[in-house]
């Protein structure tokens, strides 16, 4: 559980920090030759299924460059550095497709926002642009980004099975494959309910974050 635990987390983490900086560009420079670009390669992103985008980041930074290690899974008690490079190409390889989806609701979600009368009138109030972005536009725009990204977490651990197999890590998603080869039902049901229970605690997660972003939300729950 924790080998699949944590290729989860850098999928999560890489998803998000590729996501939102590269949606908040989209967006802001819409219809613009880099605009295309992005859009371009966040729809081939989400075409490759992880375990291909797996074989060729194994490809590039395993087998061309010698920089990650091609398989195998390094515990944490090893070392920090040593557990990271282990578990970095098999979180790149479900994040990337994460990372499209969100990016394609941040983009569209921040232009939605961008276009309500209540921008154009802290436009014409001259309220700076920084705030005007952070504050109104991007704290808006993140409820739906959020719920989406809670919505396909699913492709972060079904991409995990097929990508633990790929790097050879003995994680739950392999543990489930195998036991369903083998016929051991019991087996596949414990992995199946585990795996269904981390998602559901996730997600919850992900509503408690709500009230987070946007104040509303908390104050709603107070009120009632």
């Amino acid at each position: 559980m924790p080998k699949t635990a944590a290729i989860g987390t850098v999928g999560v983490l890489a998803g998000f920090l590729i996501a939102i900086p590269v949606g908040i560009f989209s967006a802001t420079h819409r219809d613009e030759t880099s605009d295309k670009v992005a859009t371009v390669l966040t729809f081939l992103s989400l075409s490759l299924p992880p375990f291909f985008l797996g074989i060729v980041l194994m490809v590039v930074f395993s087998v061309k460059l010698g920089i990650l290690p091609v398989f195998g899974y390094t515990p944490l008690s090893e070392g920090v550095v040593p557990w990271l490079k282990s578990i970095i190409l098999p979180g790149l390889a479900v994040g990337l497709p994460y990372a499209a989806v969100v990016m394609r609701m941040m983009r569209s979600s921040l232009l939605e926002v961008l276009d309500q009368q209540y921008m154009t009138m802290a436009r014409a109030k001259g309220v700076p642009r920084q705030i005007r972005f952070y504050k109104h536009a991007l704290q808006n725009a993140l409820i739906p980004v959020i719920t989406v990204a809670g919505i396909n977490l699913a492709m972060i651990i079904g991409g995990v099975v097929t990508v633990e197999i790929v790097f050879g890590i003995k994680g739950m998603g392999r543990v489930v494959v195998q036991s369903i080869i083998n016929r051991d039902y019991t087996v596949t049901q414990g992995g199946m309910l585990v795996l269904a229970g981390g998602f559901i605690m996730i997600n919850l997660f992900v509503d408690l974050t709500y009230s987070v972003i946007d104040p509303r939300i908390r104050y709603g729950e107070e009120n009632s």
